[in-house]
């Protein structure tokens, strides 16, 4: 079992002791008069980086272990963490994929739900995240395997699969697979290393691919440019003396024609 992070316990403490503290110190109740925990500030943390950009090998070496690790349903184990890793999206958008979803004509993937809980805690299928659909591109060299996986299924089929057909439960395929997976390339003692990772390693490849801010917002899915800069700014080439070579380009030609 993986320890709880830092921000899960401040949100349990503020949730369930100060939710008792108000429930308390309500004006029906009284058995309180005040509620101690209302002006308490809890720390903050300390600024932390733990965002983790894999590379090509590293994503391959992962893929092949999972393959090794899930023996029973190894391609697809294989192919969610190289689909992850080549489309950014989010895991449990992936796993609320249809076959629908993807069109191989047009080489897109529509993104319109993910699997989220209810208040009782059973999963259930909602808006992505920024509450908005969008389009990603489907990567050429993931095709053949795709169809694979869709080949003899029907368009309303989720795309990824557990052994008997149901849907991938994204908790327990992580104890299940992608923990061991990471050990088993090698790469479990690296910090902050978690399946969100491979989202961060698409928006990598695809900066050093020369993809925009806008662009890469749309197809990662964010609220707004400013978001995706924030969270990948330092990602994008310093161009400071690109700009300043075309500008002194500029310049002369205008010189030049001047004095024509």
């Amino acid at each position: 079992m993986q320890p709880m992070k830092r921000r899960t316990i401040k949100g349990v403490v503020k949730d369930a002791f100060g939710g008792v503290m108000a429930y308390a110190s309500s004006p029906k109740r009284r058995w309180i008069l005040s509620n101690p925990a209302a002006d308490v500030e809890l720390p903050q943390d300390a600024e932390t980086d733990d965002r983790v950009f894999l590379s090509h090998q590293q994503v391959a070496d992962i893929a092949e272990a999972a393959a090794q690790v899930d023996v029973k349903n190894p391609m697809v184990s294989k192919l969610l963490i190289l689909f992850l890793a080549y489309t950014g999206l989010r895991a449990n958008e992936a796993l609320a994929l249809r076959i629908g979803d993807l069109d191989f004509t047009r080489m897109r993937i529509s993104v319109t739900k993910t699997i989220t809980a209810d208040r009782q805690g059973r999963e259930i299928e909602g808006k992505p995240k920024s509450g908005r659909n969008r389009i990603v591109p489907i990567p050429g060299f993931l095709t053949a395997d795709l169809e694979q996986v869709c080949d003899g299924r029907t368009d309303d089929d989720y795309l990824f699969t557990a052994l008997h057909g149901g849907m991938i439960h994204l908790n327990t395929w992580r104890t299940r697979v992608w923990y061991p997976a990471k050990e088993g390339a090698g790469y479990g003692d690296v910090k902050g290393l978690r399946i969100h990772s491979l989202r961060h390693t698409y928006a990598s490849f695809a900066i050093g691919a020369g993809c925009d801010v806008k662009t890469l917002q749309s197809i990662m899915g964010h609220a707004s440019a400013t978001e995706t800069l924030n969270t990948y700014a330092e990602l994008w080439p310093d161009r400071i003396d690109e700009v300043a070579a075309v500008m002194e380009a500029k310049y002369q030609q205008w010189e030049a024609q001047r004095r024509e």
